[in-house]
């Protein structure tokens, strides 16, 4: 550890040596998110092959999407059917033990992030696409989610296809 060299926060050291401010692209796809936080394949990436990788990225979510759905609600449906819908009782299975308060922390805290980033972040999504994915949200973290991800990769590949407005 004594052999690295000493470095600013502002910062990034990527496995070649060279310093680069956070926030930039380091040239070889090594480095932090851009300034723009635009996911740009570069100019000579080919918008075919743009948009092969963010059909395929579309596909994975929707096929995470449908995971999200149907994984839980196998086990709250019969939960449901036999419970009804109970929501102290369900509180108290969800805290019962330390390991499912773990769970249900971690999906209570997601999703409160997730609809902070779909209400006030993000601006990509249209308001009815919003409107969709903090219904989704109320299911439950696998639900929304991949559903926000998936929207907002379409609205970025239809954006990066469409053609610029003449001026």
């Amino acid at each position: 550890m004594g052999d690295r060299p000493n470095r600013t926060p502002d910062d990034h050291q990527p496995p070649d040596g060279h310093t680069t401010p956070i926030g930039h692209q380091h040239p070889g796809g090594y480095g932090s998110v851009p300034d723009d936080h635009t996911a740009s394949p570069g100019p000579e990436a080919p918008a075919g092959r743009l948009r092969r990788i963010t059909k395929s990225t579309e596909a994975a979510y929707a096929v995470l999407l449908a995971a999200g759905i149907a994984l839980p609600f196998a086990q709250a449906v019969p939960w449901l059917a036999e419970n009804g819908p109970a929501l102290g009782r369900l509180l108290d299975e969800l805290f019962a033990t330390r390991i499912s308060s773990f769970f249900g922390w971690d999906v209570i805290v997601t999703v409160v992030a997730l609809l902070f980033t779909v209400t006030v972040v993000d601006t990509s999504l249209t308001r009815a696409q919003r409107t969709l994915t903090v219904l989704a949200s109320l299911l439950g973290a696998s639900v929304g989610l991949p559903l926000y991800l998936l929207l907002r990769q379409r609205n970025l590949r239809l954006t990066a296809t469409r053609p610029p407005p003449h001026a």
